[in-house]
């Protein structure tokens, strides 16, 4: 019994040595947000020791910790083996460089007489130029006259006028009015 514990004793031993031997480098953010307030980053994979299996190199890539912005992650969202490497992938959020905000709303009238609706446009904010402008707007959050919204109805590109999102209130005084123009 007592060499069995041992024995069991020796390789809990030897597995944490390995796990304590994992290590991240080149904590990476992507050029691009993924959507408002996101952004992947990426790092390789150092599995301390050349002798493990492939199996146990990937094992370990999944479960090891990171940490990235000070918030400490307990695994990265996936692992992947590329150009003889093993890379962690991590979807963060609350990235400041990702936040965009819609700014100067524009009261465009009734949609239609008897819809009950009111439109809004308002434009899209701190856009970086890598960002995909329809994902940040489709993802942007806003509050108009007391309503929140997780994003726009819908979004368009303006050209050289940049990003709005395009926002519907329910509005009882439009149900007998007449639509404004939406020029």
């Amino acid at each position: 019994m007592k060499l069995k514990e041992q024995e069991w004793q020796r390789k809990q031993e030897e597995e944490r040595r390995t796990r304590d031997s994992f290590r991240w480098t080149n904590m990476t953010p992507s050029a691009q947000c993924i959507r408002y307030g996101v952004r992947e980053y990426t790092a390789t994979f150092f599995p301390g020791y050349s002798w493990l299996s492939h199996y146990e190199k990937l094992t370990g890539c999944s479960n090891t910790e990171a940490v990235i912005m000070g918030h400490t992650y307990p695994k990265p969202d996936y692992c992947d083996f590329t150009d003889d490497r093993y890379v962690g992938h991590w979807t963060v959020e609350d990235v400041p460089d990702c936040i965009t905000y819609f700014e100067g709303f524009q009261d465009k009238g009734c949609v239609a007489s008897g819809s009950s609706l009111h439109r809004y446009e308002a434009h899209l904010m701190t856009l970086r130029p890598e960002d995909d402008g329809q994902m940040m707007c489709d993802s942007t959050p806003a509050r108009l006259k007391g309503k929140s919204f997780t994003h726009p109805d819908s979004c368009v590109y303006w050209g050289k006028y940049g990003w709005w999102g395009i926002f519907f209130l329910e509005d009882s005084g439009c149900e007998n009015v007449q639509p404004a123009s939406m020029e």
